[in-house]
Order: C-alpha cells, then sequence, then structure tokens
C-alpha cells in the first residue's frame, strides 16, 4: 500500500529531486528490511522478502522510466540488471537474479523496439550506438555473472544472453556502418566472436561466429559485388570490401586447423564451412569482376590453384569445391561461351575460341596433380560423403572430361560443317595418344569414340551434302587419322592390352 501510494503521488510532482528521492528512499527502506521484516522462523518470511525486493525493484524500474530520457531507459535497466546480479553474487539473495533476468528482457525490448531506430545525438555521437552498446556490453557481462537457476545451471541456457548480445550488435553493425561496410562489419564481428570463443572455450560464442560469417558471405552478393566503380576510383569497392572478408574467413578456417595431429579426413567441420565461405567469396568475385567471356579461365585458374592446396594441405575440401568449380566451369562455358555466343545471338558465332582454348588448357596442365591426388586417395577408405560424390578417388577423370566437352561442343558450334569432322579427328587423336602416355583406358575409349563420331559424320551426312573439295579433304585427314591410330595400336599393343 505504501509503494503504490508513493508511485501515485510523487510520479506527478513539479521538482525532480522530489520525484526520485521519495523513490530511491523508500526502495532502499524495502531492500535493507526484506530479510528482517518477519521472524525469524516466521512460515512466510521468504514470500514476504521477496514482496519486499520485488517491490524496491519496481520502484527503481519506473523512477528511471519516468526520470530519464527515452534512449537511455534501456541502457539504465540493463546497468540495474547487472547490478541486481553482481549484489546477488556477493550476497546470494535468491530472488535478485529473477529480477534481473526480467529487467534485461524489458531492456531488450525497449532497445529493439525504440533504440534501434532513434537517430538523436548525444555531444555528436549517435545515442543509437552509445546506448544499444551498453546493453550489449551488459548482455555478455550477465552471461558471465547471473546465476541460473539449479535446473538450467550446466544446460548452456545463460547464452540466451549471448545470442541475444550478438543479434542486436549486428542489428547494430547494420544500422550505423555504411551499406558497403556491413559485410565487412559483421565479418570482424564474427572473428572476434570466434577468437574470444575459442580462448574461453565457448562453443556458443564459436556458434555465434559461424553465423556472423555466414551473415557477411550472403550480404556481399546483395550489397558488395555489385557496387558500381566510381569516377576516379582506382580499385573496385568489389575488390576492396571482398578480399579483407576471404583473408578472415581464410584465417579462422586456419586458426581451425591449428593443433590437430593429423589432416581432418573423413567427416564434416564447421572449418570445411567456413572454406567454403572463402572459396564462393573469391569465385563470386572472379564472375564479377573479370568480363564475362573470361569468367570460365578465370575459374579454371581457380580450380588449378584449389588442387595444388589440396595436394600441398591435404585438405579434401579443396578438391570438393574444386570439383563444384569445374561443373560450373563446364555449365558456364557451354550456357555463355558456347551456345550463348551462337544459336542464341543473331548471326551466328560470337563468341571467342581462344578463352575456351586456354581454359582447357589450363585443366589438361592440370592433369599432373590429379594423378599425384589419385595416388594419394585411391586408398583412402574414410572420405566423407561429398567427396565420395565429387569423385575425389578420380580427380584425373573430372580435370580430363570437362575440357574434352567444352572443346568437342566449341568446334561443332565454331567450325564449318565441312571442318567439323576434321577437327573431331584430330582431337580424337590427341586424346588416343594422351590416353596411351598416360595409361588411361577412358582416355583411350574417348578418343576413339570421337573417332567413330567422325565417321558416322561421314556416312551419314558429310559425303552428302560437302562440297567436293571439303569432302577430298574430310576424306584424307579421317583416312590419316585412323591409320595413324592403327600403327599406334600396333606399336603399343601390350601397352594396349593392359588398358582392356
Amino acid at each position: 500500500m505504501v509503494t503504490g501510494q508513493l508511485i501515485a503521488i510523487n510520479l506527478f510532482a513539479q521538482n525532480s529531486r522530489d520525484r526520485y528521492l521519495p523513490f530511491l528512499a523508500c526502495a532502499g527502506a524495502l531492500y535493507a528490511i526484506s530479510r528482517f521484516c518477519t521472524l525469524p522462523d516466521a512460515s512466510y518470511r521468504r514470500p514476504a522478502a521477496w514482496v519486499h525486493t520485488w517491490g524496491a525493484t519496481a520502484l527503481i524500474a519506473t523512477l528511471a522510466w519516468n526520470e530519464s530520457s527515452q534512449p537511455w531507459l534501456a541502457a539504465i535497466w540493463a546497468v540495474f540488471a547487472l547490478a541486481l546480479a553482481i549484489v546477488d553474487r556477493i550476497f546470494d539473495i535468491e530472488e535478485l537474479p529473477y529480477q534481473a533476468h526480467m529487467l534485461t528482457l524489458l531492456a531488450v525490448l525497449r532497445a529493439v523496439t525504440f533504440n534501434l531506430y532513434t537517430l538523436d545525438k548525444w555531444h555528436g555521437v549517435d545515442l543509437r550506438l552509445i546506448t544499444v552498446g551498453i546493453l550489449v556490453a551488459v548482455l555478455y557481462a550477465m552471461a558471465l555473472w547471473v546465476r541460473m537457476p539449479e535446473s538450467l545451471r550446466h544446460s548452456g541456457a545463460r547464452h540466451a544472453y549471448t545470442w541475444a548480445g550478438s543479434g542486436i550488435a549486428a542489428w547494430l553493425l547494420w544500422s550505423e556502418l555504411q551499406p558497403i561496410s556491413v559485410a565487412i562489419g559483421l565479418a570482424v564481428f564474427g572473428l572476434l566472436l570466434f577468437e574470444f570463443g575459442t580462448w574461453r572455450q565457448q562453443k556458443q560464442l564459436r556458434l555465434q561466429a559461424y553465423v556472423a560469417l555466414g551473415a557477411a558471405f550472403a550480404r556481399i552478393f546483395f550489397v558488395n559485388l555489385t557496387a558500381a566503380t566510381l569516377p576516379g576510383e582506382a580499385l573496385s569497392p568489389r575488390i576492396y570490401t571482398v578480399a579483407p572478408i576471404v583473408l578472415i574467413f581464410f584465417f579462422v578456417w586456419a586458426r581451425m586447423q591449428s593443433g590437430k595431429a593429423a589432416p581432418e579426413i573423413g567427416h564434416w567441420s564447421a572449418g570445411d564451412l567456413i572454406a567454403y565461405f572463402g572459396t564462393g567469396s573469391v569465385a563470386a568475385l572472379l564472375y564479377f569482376q573479370t568480363p564475362a567471356e573470361w569468367i570460365v579461365l578465370a575459374w579454371a585458374i581457380l580450380a588449378v590453384v584449389l588442387l595444388g592446396s589440396t595436394l600441398l594441405l591435404d585438405k579434401e575440401v579443396f578438391h570438393q569445391q574444386a570439383a563444384l568449380l569445374l561443373a560450373g566451369i563446364v555449365g558456364r562455358g557451354l550456357a555463355h561461351n558456347v551456345f550463348g555466343g551462337s544459336y542464341f545471338v543473331e548471326g551466328g558465332w560470337r563468341g571467342n575460341a581462344a578463352v575456351l582454348s586456354l581454359t582447357a588448357a589450363v585443366l589438361l596442365a592440370a592433369l599432373p596433380i590429379a594423378f599425384r591426388l589419385h595416388k594419394r586417395y585411391a586408398e583412402r577408405t574414410d572420405l566423407s560423403f561429398l567427396s565420395r560424390y565429387t569423385a575425389l578417388k578420380y580427380p584425373e577423370q573430372l580435370l580430363f572430361f570437362a575440357p574434352i566437352v567444352l572443346v568437342s561442343f566449341m568446334i561443332a558450334v565454331k567450325m564449318e560443317p565441312g571442318m567439323v569432322t576434321l577437327s573431331w579427328g584430330i582431337e580424337g587423336v590427341m586424346v588416343i595418344v594422351l590416353g596411351l602416355l598416360a595409361s588411361q583406358r577412358s582416355y583411350r575409349i574417348t578418343g576413339l569414340l570421337l573417332l567413330l563420331l567422325c565417321v558416322g559424320k561421314i556416312v551419314f551426312r558429310d559425303a552428302w551434302q560437302l562440297d567436293e573439295r571439303d569432302r577430298y579433304i574430310t576424306f584424307i585427314a579421317l583416312g590419316a587419322a585412323l591409320t595413324l591410330v592403327s600403327t599406334l595400336y600396333g606399336r603399343y599393343r601390350e601397352i594396349v592390352r593392359r588398358l582392356l
């Protein structure tokens, strides 16, 4: 009754001092007598103590709501909640943690409904940054110091505070930073969470770091990679905003590999996810920064770098990425460089044969790396699910068939009808020679299929539709190619027999 009367009278007092002094005095009295308001052995001693402290806390919270300016209310409630948690740590007052939880919840609700949208200044500094920053710091401190109920003490429930703090901090970065800087801010924030979580051995903080890094990765596709270079800028904003994020991804990945006695083979890990973020960012940057015709070549170079990293670091995740990137190279090459530059463009072929030829050359030049990887992984049985389905045991097959498919389709689209058969024949002979040199049965069979395709094309099309000159040239060249293949088979009969 006294508390209610105090609130009713003093909330409307004219003088600010007349309002808060009675509140503070009454609250202090309620805290002081909470443990001495009944007889020591009274059955209602505990409920009476709880009523007194809850009343005192409600008085101070109401005073803060009435006296403080609106942007500061969330910060005041949060600091008050932290003070209650610290007092409970010192004096072991069982009801104070519940009051601290309630005040913190009110502070969070106030922040997300008001503070994150305010644009007021305090001495030239955004009040949003100050007040929400205080709230975030209090949330992390509460996770460390507030006492939890016995049933939740070992469940990790206290990390509800850190999740709330990290979420609000990310929201604050979104609000305070320039749009193009948000991704970098999230990446740096994720790095800090990861380092602190590693230092404190807190799994929940590391999970929050992965979420922040994932948000940074997603953000670059909406803002950073589509940013235009302004007149006078020597360096594209795509590069100087995405490159630091890539470095952060691979730094976190490297930190996650340190201290391990053996290569991480045979299972998925958060480190693999971060490595995918890093490589995905590089591939996306190449896509947006490189001229459209040259993207496949840039990706081919990246695929070779990934294969080299697999060989050097013995990390299968990089080969998974290389295999997926090879699929992207073939898809992009066919859709844009081959068919996008021919049938879908009025006037015939508009693509650049040199680009696809260089792409095929780069991929075929990496075959020695692929053969070494095949030798390393052929006998391993503990490969991950994704590695088995990206043919990690047979990297030389992926690196062979990707350029062959591109070159074969390029020949079919670019060459004049009379030269397609001749070009396929030359390609088939070269593939057979490569198969004999590398002792690869699949290569040899591919070359033979190309030659059979040439024979079928001659019988069903070229012999009837080509002009006389082209027909003679095609027949003579294909006959020479078949004779050469026959000679090679006779000369290397033993090798061919082993390949069979």
